[in-house]
């Protein structure tokens, strides 16, 4: 089966500017860092700037890990999935959803909320993670599976629900509204996550419960 890497996922339009205001500082300091390693690697023989070459890539990578250095938008979603994954406790192995499982970013029996205006995130999660040593998988991939992980049981409540309650059948009780209602909010898709990561990287929004 491909692996999931590319997610196109609906957003708060103001969150979305924050990314992209983001990406252009990180991108700007990016450019300045390669710039004083040019003006160093000048002053270096070749032995020098071998060794030079490897510490800068070290440092680069150092200030990534740190979420100090993200000049795009893949980058920075990709570091802020790392750590949504962690404080989750799905930076684990996981198991592959079954191939009937819709997990494309919407709640099972809702669309996705967004309040005000919204805009799409493209992000392409490719990089390599490791859920334990010796086995690496694309970032993507275990998107969809964190995804799967924590909604599978609640999913398969709702289509019992959904088959007992469905057209036709029997007429549901607030009571069986109410409960509907708690599995919907237990289903975690990749939106919620990619999300997640957006307000890990740029902060809570202004106003919402995060932020306060």
């Amino acid at each position: 089966m491909t692996s999931k890497t590319t997610f196109s996922i609906v957003v708060p339009a103001d969150d979305l500017a924050s990314l992209r205001a983001l990406c252009q500082r990180h991108g700007a300091r990016a450019r300045a860092l390669r710039t004083q390693q040019q003006r160093r690697l000048r002053e270096l023989d070749s032995a020098g700037r071998a060794a030079a070459a490897l510490e800068f890539a070290a440092e680069l990578a150092d200030l990534a890990a740190a979420g100090e250095l993200l000049p795009t938008q893949s980058a920075a979603i990709d570091w802020g999935v790392r750590g949504v994954l962690r404080e989750m406790g799905l930076a684990k192995p996981l198991p592959a959803p079954p191939a009937e499982a819709a997990l494309a970013g919407k709640r099972w029996g809702v669309g996705t909320r967004v309040i005000g205006a919204a805009a799409t995130l493209n992000v392409r999660l490719a990089q390599p993670f490791v859920p334990q040593p010796g086995t690496a998988i694309p970032l993507g991939e275990q998107v969809v599976r964190a995804a799967w992980a924590r909604s599978a049981e609640p999913i398969a409540e709702l289509r019992a629900w959904e088959d007992r309650f469905g057209p036709g059948r029997e007429r549901p009780v607030a009571e069986d509204l109410r409960y509907r209602a708690v599995l919907v909010r237990q289903v975690v898709t990749t939106g919620d996550l990619v999300r997640a990561a957006l307000t890990a990287v740029c902060g809570p929004r202004p106003g919402s419960r995060a932020a306060r």
